[in-house]
């Protein structure tokens, strides 16, 4: 028995193995695989979200512009990522955990203002977490594995 498992294993690894992957499947599949690192970045962020809330429930409205930060600096950090990584490796997930977070301190600062300027002080925390999303990227160096 343990014979045949072991024929029909090895069938399916050399029939894997000799296999050609093309090239923009390999690229696809990491695209969806660095899409799939969102809630690295999501977790940190909407946990100081739930704190903000918490405490600001009933003096601030939320526009569009507080909708956008939930995914804009992630897009900037990925996106940067993913056209110039620069060696980086996994280890630099890390990046992921701290934009979050610092995201959502900016979200926190944005609640201080309430509502007395508009849409001005989301936009400022658009381009200030966008800006930090940068300075990550560009900055942390190549962390080893």
């Amino acid at each position: 028995m343990f014979d045949l498992i072991d024929k029909i294993a090895n069938f399916f690894s050399d029939l894997f193995y000799s296999i050609e992957i093309p090239d923009f499947i390999k690229d696809i599949a990491s695209y969806i695989v660095v899409f799939a690192w969102y809630p690295i970045y999501a977790i940190p962020l909407f946990l100081c979200i739930g704190i903000t809330w918490f405490i600001f429930r009933k003096k601030i409205t939320i526009n569009y512009f507080d909708i956008t930060i939930l995914i804009l600096p992630w897009l900037t950090w990925i996106g940067l990522l993913l056209f110039d990584d620069r060696g980086k490796s996994l280890s630099n997930i890390v990046e992921a955990i701290y934009l979050g977070l610092i995201t959502g301190f900016l979200i926190f600062i944005r609640c201080i203002f309430k509502n007395k300027f508009g849409f001005f002080p989301s936009i400022i925390i658009n381009i200030l977490a966008c800006s930090v999303a940068i300075l990550l990227w560009k900055y942390v160096p190549c962390l080893p594995e």
